[in-house]
């Protein structure tokens, strides 16, 4: 595929030479879409509408306040604005949050009545994001069994896919897919790959061409997108980036600067998953959040926020997203429209209006004029609060609300150090190298090995090392066993500790696979951020399990 679109590219080019062309054709405008979390509207069947979030958990902390109140998003007036002001800024689409279980559809009355009851419905197409993380709403248990998958396709097709504005790739219909990890529960690799295959049957079946899937979640590995490839994904974006822990943050902070996490994207996150995608033959859609904070669900205390959040920031990661979309599929994702419970919202707010809009507009080229907003009748007429509530959030706006302070590491300073001699081999066994554990126990060690038992969600095996300059080392690899009893091997990942960063950090990690028995081995140019995490290497944190009661025998720790 990757080889087609070279040939191509180089036809045209000679094309372009032998027309005279003075002018390098200009890469394609990417195609921007942007996610949106439905249900904010009057509960059928509910007369108290306590399961709203506006009611539940919005209008009782002091902010957001969205421009256009506290609406009920299944009205198409309120749509009439929304497609003027994505239209005019730039999104070209949205990627319904879609709630689906074993024939159940949930939270869908945004698209069905909302949105495709709009009258300038055309002025940007939709997409479904399929939500398929276990909710309690479910009258089912959650069932992504291969039967489950094709009824859902077959659903998916008649109601949704053969709209006029569906968004379509060289004709296919897109289905964004969110948790692969939720969907390997349901039998593994191999039954996926055939599931996938299946529903791409039954969309043709339907009269809609197949399927272009593309795979949704915040990891940011080589060997995840590899996985996303091999079970027959077209794409792979993100939802969010907002939980990584840019250095210096440490592990358990629950505040990140929101400026470090733009620097992060645009210097690490999208270059690497760029070139990973290309590496992998995988597109991928590099995606945008405005912040995060979900304090209003979840309170002060266990709310996780990104902190110093402004549009012009945001319109930096955005122009950064820009400039690494995939040629040959130009897409970039925003995270979100309205997440007004997790403070991911580019909708116009009270507090910055147009301001997001404004910066991705500009970034696209955009000149939208001034915006008509809808009058205080009409926001009054969609509210979902009455007035008594409407007061009572009112008075509460601009009361101190902060959140707690970031944490973080201890830092060191880079040094220089002699070249090491590689390969070195890290001896795990009696009289190998000094380590120590942590999260379990050391049951024996010998010369068979180090034999490792977990006994927490966290077990944690450091093996000191000779400092070894960071850019020598091209490839690290595991000789390890796991138990008998591990079905389906043990989850390895490392973490690696430098003269810069001394201490554990998720950002200098990477997630090594399934450990059965033999080697599980990764070069570094497919561990994101290498290059950033400091000089010299000094130790490496071995992470085997995720659960107590996992058995390890970890022999040999090889740096080439």
């Amino acid at each position: 595929m990757r080889m087609r679109r070279f040939f191509h590219g180089l036809v045209a080019c000679a094309l372009l030479a032998i027309t005279g062309g003075g002018h390098a054709a200009q890469p394609p405008r990417p195609t921007v879409g942007v996610y949106y979390f439905p249900g904010w509207y009057r509960g059928k069947g509910d007369p108290t509408n306590q399961w709203s979030e506006w009611r539940r958990c919005i209008m009782k902390t002091p902010e957001p306040r969205a421009l256009c109140g506290f609406y009920d998003d299944s009205d198409p007036r309120l749509w009439g604005y929304y497609t003027d002001w994505m239209a005019g800024h730039g999104v070209d689409f949205i990627a319904f949050d879609w709630y689906y279980n074993a024939r159940e559809e949930a939270l869908n009355d945004s698209l069905a009545n909302g949105f495709l009851g709009c009258v300038s419905r055309d002025k940007v197409r939709f997409a479904l994001h399929w939500c398929n993380h276990p909710l309690d709403i479910w009258k089912h248990p959650l069932n992504q069994s291969r039967e489950k998958l094709l009824e859902m396709t077959d659903y998916a097709s008649a109601r949704y896919f053969k709209q006029p504005n569906y968004l379509r790739i060289k004709g296919l219909p897109v289905f964004m897919i969110y948790d692969v990890d939720q969907l390997l529960a349901f039998g593994g690799f191999a039954a996926v790959k055939a599931s996938l295959s299946g529903m791409r049957d039954h969309a043709r079946r339907a009269g809609v061409g197949g399927l272009h899937l593309v795979a949704v979640y915040s990891r940011a590995s080589a060997g995840y997108v590899q996985l996303c490839r091999d079970l027959g994904f077209d794409s792979f974006c993100a939802y969010t980036y907002a939980g990584t822990r840019h250095p210096p943050v440490r592990w358990d902070s629950q505040n990140i600067p929101y400026d470090s996490c733009v620097a992060s994207c645009v210097e690490n996150v999208y270059p690497f998953l760029s070139r990973i995608g290309r590496e992998k033959d995988l597109v991928y859609w590099p995606t945008t959040f405005s912040g995060w904070d979900d304090r209003p669900r979840a309170g002060v205390e266990k709310a996780f926020v990104t902190s110093g959040n402004t549009p012009k920031l945001f319109g930096q990661m955005f122009r950064g997203a820009l400039k690494y979309a995939d040629p040959s599929e130009p897409f970039v994702m925003v995270e979100a429209w309205n997440e007004w419970g997790e403070g991911a919202c580019i909708e116009p707010d009270q507090r910055y209006g147009f301001g997001y809009l404004e910066q991705m507009g500009a970034a696209l080229g955009r000149k939208p004029g001034k915006p008509r907003v809808p009058s205080a009748g009409e926001i009054a007429s969609w509210s979902v609060l009455g007035p008594q509530e409407l007061a009572a959030a009112k008075a509460i706006e601009g009361q101190p609300w902060e959140p707690k302070k970031p944490i973080y590491l201890e830092t060191g300073t880079n040094r220089l150090v002699a070249p090491a001699k590689l390969p070195l081999t890290l001896d795990l066994r009696a009289g190998g190298a000094e380590v120590q554990a942590g999260g379990g126990k050391i049951e024996r060690r010998d010369a068979e090995g180090l034999l490792f038992v977990s006994a927490s969600k966290d077990p944690q095996v450091y093996v000191r090392m000779p400092e070894v300059p960071i850019d020598q080392v091209k490839r690290i690899t595991l000789v390890a066993e796991a138990g008998k009893d591990a079905a389906g091997g043990v989850p390895v990942e490392l973490f690696f500790l430098t003269a810069l960063y001394p201490d554990s950090s998720s950002f200098c990690s990477a997630p090594l696979g399934l450990l059965t028995a033999g080697k599980l081995s990764i070069a570094t140019s497919e561990i994101m951020g290498w290059t950033h995490f400091g000089t010299p290497l000094t130790a490496i944190r071995i992470d085997p399990g995720e659960k107590a009661g996992a058995r390890v025998l970890l022999k040999q720790l090889v740096l080439e």
